[in-house]
């Protein structure tokens, strides 16, 4: 049995879409990134318990009995944004500590990973807690907002699937961070899917441990006109890396080629890595 459980909350669903914008439905991006999220919790031997597990609709009091019912340790509610803002939100409670200590850890993750900025702060009404998911709960809970989806700039750290499972992960290793679980490489203890590897190829573009760095490099190669141009967590030895991926391929050739793009606008030190999507 794990030592903790975490309740994992895919917001909106079924008849509540959430969020709107063009091809951008909040619910399914909520599920995507929240599915990544509970993966790799449950990768790491913690006990995961989802509030929905398809596209249903749930209010908010059935989600927050969720999580007494199971007695977890934190609850994370995973949603994206909407109403002209530019920035990553994470919400925790008015009292206590732990949700805050949270916050602040997923908030480092998701920068972590692109989002420009990630707001950690709590909201008061009368005395207790504004939003009814942390206010119907009784563990320290914390609400995720990953990224204006109507924001041409922000929503490009989520538009894809790949980057929602990223962001996803991001969100899992701050949740591991708070739990004091320590985080394992991608490829270690990895399930097997379906017993069938479908393998594809990432052009790397460098692994830095600045973060700043990083991102300087992901701006530089979208100024080239890089596409599919994104960051990802790479642990070894105990340290996390930053590598900037410039373009996921099913065909190796096609991941080889990119790297010979970069190398002829001046991006040396390319190289091609495997994984099993």
């Amino acid at each position: 049995m794990s030592k903790y459980i975490v309740v994992n909350d895919y917001g909106h669903g079924g008849t509540d879409s959430g969020a709107v914008s063009g091809k951008h439905i909040e619910k399914i991006y909520n599920y995507d990134t929240g599915k990544a999220t509970t993966d790799e919790l449950r990768r790491h031997g913690v006990e995961v318990i989802e509030t929905r597990k398809k596209d249903e609709t749930l209010s908010i009091t059935q989600r927050c009995n969720i999580a007494k019912k199971y007695k977890a340790d934190y609850m994370v509610s995973i949603h994206h944004n909407a109403g002209g803002g530019d920035r990553g939100e994470a919400i925790h409670s008015i009292f206590g500590t732990k949700g805050e200590q949270l916050a602040k850890k997923i908030s480092t993750e998701l920068k972590g990973v692109g989002q420009s900025t990630v707001k950690v702060y709590d909201r008061e009404y009368n005395g207790t807690d504004y939003y009814g998911m942390i206010r119907g709960t009784t563990i320290p809970t914390v609400i995720v907002e990953v990224a204006f989806l109507d924001n041409a700039n922000d929503v490009t750290i989520c538009d894809t699937l790949e980057e929602r499972k990223r962001n996803g992960i991001a969100i899992a290793h701050g949740i591991l961070k708070q739990l004091g679980v320590a985080i394992k490489s991608l490829t270690e203890n990895k399930p097997p899917q379906n017993n069938k590897q479908d393998v594809w190829y990432r052009a790397v573009s460098g692994s830095f441990k600045d973060t700043h760095k990083a991102n300087q490099r992901m701006s530089e190669l979208k100024v080239n006109g890089f596409s599919g141009v994104f960051l990802d967590n790479y642990v070894k030895d105990g340290v996390t890396y930053k590598r900037v991926i410039a373009g996921s391929f099913k065909s190796k050739s096609n991941a080889e080629q990119r790297i010979k793009d970069m190398k002829n606008k001046g991006f040396d030190g390319g190289f091609v890595v495997a994984f099993e999507k």
